[in-house]
């Protein structure tokens, strides 16, 4: 073949590819079979309007192709996509997605905050009717909230749904906060259908066709079609063919989008007979809240109203629970997890308290002695693994008071005010991500250093009861050195029956609502500049007494073992969490072997965020999220990018044949730490040492020991990843 290129008088550039009419001399044997084929293509490359900076063209490939002699119709059909990838190698090859996402997003959202509208009157009709379905619909759900109300599985979010059994209509809303100014929500929310992202984002929220087109700067044209989650291929796939239209509002900086269902463009995208249509209505609201220092808040409140059509006996209470609640999740915790800032919403609130522990004065001799005895080990106590591997953690279980003891000692990395404040922060992002609490408030703030504040924990095997704690924490300073947080139970009052219940406790006809009593006394002792020693005490009663709605009489409920052992690993490993919160800020030359021991153990730790789960995908998604909340490996990733992939291979442990490698560490790519990572499982197993094994891989693969010469705290991240896929083997 040829090639043949030229510029075209629209600016766009051809290659034309053609064969050539010349004799072939193949040589003799086995060549002599072959069938020669013919080849022809066009391939055309246009500008079009770039995305902020960034410029983009069209692409066209037309391939003709004559395999010659006979060859059958599905072979041909199974090649020909092979022959057309090279678009997608192009492709991938420029790719700046991310890029040019943050460019359209920007873009959109300085259309929204700045440019003027002006409204057709069938525009204005829709964006009346959205007003009116969202104001009905919030007086509706804020009326029944309770009984509506639906679990979430991201916490940060609150869902409810409405829904009558064997009908195919369900209204939902869902709520939560957003870090990002309300302009930006709402041009995420339009960026992410645009034709753009639709194959990323098709497969996360199911869709299986898209198509979206631009109207004007306001308005947008969505067709897509879904199956039903949870029927499978039994159900017809649902046809969505909905108009978009967005506005502000200049008096409250609220921005209001509008998503529902038209009978346009049949012509231009006719229905397929096999699907069915159906109705949706969709509203979404971002109102500007007052921000957290200089992070923006926004919050964002979706009601939704769906008509699924078709056999509505099908359509139960769980099924469209479940419909529901997918749906509303798929469409608002990618824009909460694109904005989320929680990192620096933390730093901005410990700043803050930092700040008033300057002027924190010290307590007087007889206020610290009332809760020091607390802190003495309990005899008979029992040492367990706490959620992270550098904690020293012991429990005590009194089966005959039904009570239990537990004491966590860890070292933490960070100035003593700092640590602190960061337990202090009651509300702060990082305990609500690390202690799986359903609740964590701040009830009242009695005054700068006391508040009352509330959590609920779903405690029992079967996670349906609810535990709720309410103490009265205050912050003493014992010293320049100590400082001393108590956490101490709301104080009880006895009823004339003589049964014991929690102070300003009502009857709560919700058996999933058990009040229990917990103790918490936490010493912070300074050992030096930015190392803090923490001792965090606890003394757990899970016996509820109250108000028993299946027995429709007040009483007292016992208490399982395995429960009570449960909850207070659960409650200890609040302080291991946060020792694994700030071994996460420590950059890359700070650390040392014993860190990164620390971080190689929690990879593989069973109990810990992986949860004792071994399939290979949750494997391979803990690993990215170990390296994602660390900086010190971030930097690693940074500059090696194949590291993760290095990592993955080697924490899978699967069986390989050992290949050496003795590629440069700066010349590594894929294909090599792919083989590098698969080389350790063999390595381990040639040796009865660990520390031999991790020896062996150093010395086969050049790069390794390169890696370990430049971060030299990476063999101990290694040895104690051995030892779990050793472990698990």
């Amino acid at each position: 073949n040829k090639f043949i290129w030229r510029r075209n008088e629209d600016e766009s550039l051809s290659i034309a590819v053609w064969p050539v009419e010349e004799a072939v001399d193949f040589g003799a044997g086995i060549f002599e079979r072959l069938i020669k084929g013919r080849a022809k293509a066009l391939f055309t490359a246009s500008n079009i309007k770039g995305i902020g900076r960034l410029p983009q063209c069209k692409i066209e490939l037309l391939q003709y192709a004559d395999l010659g002699g006979h060859v059958p119709i599905s072979i041909v059909n199974r090649k020909m996509p092979n022959i057309l990838s090279v678009l997608y190698i192009l492709s991938s090859s420029f790719n700046r997605e991310d890029e040019v996402k943050i460019a359209a997003l920007r873009e959109l959202a300085n259309i929204i905050k700045n440019v003027k509208q002006n409204y057709s009157k069938e525009e204005k009709d829709r964006l009346r009717k959205a007003q009116n379905f969202y104001e009905e619909a919030k007086q509706f759900f804020n009326k029944n909230r309770t009984s509506l109300s639906i679990n979430s599985h991201d916490k940060k979010v609150k869902l409810a749904r409405s829904h009558k059994d064997g009908e195919s209509l369900v209204t939902g809303e869902a709520k939560c906060i957003v870090d990002a100014t309300v302009e930006e929500c709402a041009a995420y929310e339009i960026t992410v259908l645009s034709s753009r992202f639709k194959y990323r984002y098709s497969d996360k929220v199911g869709a299986k066709k898209k198509v979206f087109s631009k109207l004007n700067d306001h308005s947008f044209f969505y067709l897509t079609t879904r199956g039903l989650n949870g029927f499978g291929r039994l159900a017809s796939v649902r046809e969505f063919r909905t108009l978009i239209t967005w506005t502000k509002d200049a008096k409250d900086n609220s921005v209001i989008l509008d998503i529902s269902s038209t009978r346009a463009f049949r012509d231009e995208y006719p229905k397929n007979s096999k699907h069915i249509s159906a109705f949706i209505h969709t509203v979404w609201k971002f109102e500007t809240l007052k921000p957290i220092g200089v992070v923006p808040q926004t919050e964002v409140t979706l009601y939704s109203r769906a008509d699924l059509r078709g056999i509505q006996k099908i359509f139960t209470i769980s099924m469209m629970t479940r419909i529901c609640s997918t749906f509303l999740l798929n469409s608002i915790t990618p824009l909460r997890e694109e904005f989320d800032k929680s990192h620096e919403i933390d730093a901005q609130r410990r700043k803050a308290i930092i700040e008033k522990l300057k002027c924190l004065n010290f307590t007087r001799a007889a206020d610290a002695n009332s809760f020091t005895g607390m802190l003495k080990d309990a005899e008979g106590r029992e040492k367990v693994e706490g959620a992270f591997p550098l904690s020293d953690t012991w429990l005590k279980l009194n089966e005959k008071e039904e009570q239990g003891w537990g004491k966590t000692t860890i070292k933490v990395r960070a100035p003593l005010k700092e640590v602190v404040a960061f337990f202090w922060d009651f509300e702060s992002n990082a305990h609500h991500d690390t202690t799986d609490d359903e609740e964590r408030v701040i009830l009242k703030r009695v005054s700068d250093w006391e508040m009352i504040v509330k959590r609920k924990q779903r405690l029992d095997e079967t996670k349906t009861k609810l535990r709720v704690f309410k103490n009265r924490m205050k912050l003493f300073k014992l010293d320049k050195k100590t400082m001393v947080i108590v956490m101490e139970p709301i104080k009880q009052k006895k009823r004339r029956d003589g049964i014991i219940m929690l102070k300003d406790t009502k009857p709560n006809n919700k058996a999933n609502d058990q009040g229990a009593d917990e103790k918490v006394i936490i010493l912070f002792k300074k050992k030096g500049e930015s190392v803090t020693k923490v001792q965090y005490v606890t003394r757990l009663d899970l016996v509820y007494r109250g108000w028993m709605s299946n027995r429709k009489l007040w009483g007292r409920e016992k208490t399982s073992k395995k429960m009570m052992r449960s909850a207070l690993k659960r409650h200890l490993d609040e302080a291991s969490e946060a020792e694994r919160y700030f071994t996460n800020q420590i950059k890359s030359e700070d650390m040392t072997s014993e860190l990164g021991e620390a971080l190689g153990a929690d990879m593989v730790w069973d109990g810990g965020q992986l949860r004792g789960q071994h399939t290979r995908k949750d494997k391979e998604k803990h690993i990215e999220e170990v390296c994602k909340n660390s900086k010190a490996l971030r930097e690693v990733v940074k500059k090696y990018p194949w590291f993760v992939t290095m990592l993955k291979r080697a924490r899978l442990g699967e069986l390989a044949i050992n290949k050496s490698v003795s590629t440069k560490l700066e010349c590594v790519e894929m294909k090599e730490a792919t083989v590098i990572g698969n080389n350790l499982s063999p390595c381990l197993r040639s040796r009865k040492m660990i520390t031999a094994g991790v020896d062996v891989w150093k010395l086969q693969n050049r790069a390794v020991g390169e890696l370990f010469e430049e971060f030299y705290w990476m063999e101990g991240l290694f040895v104690e990843l051995g030892k779990g896929v050793v472990k698990s083997a």
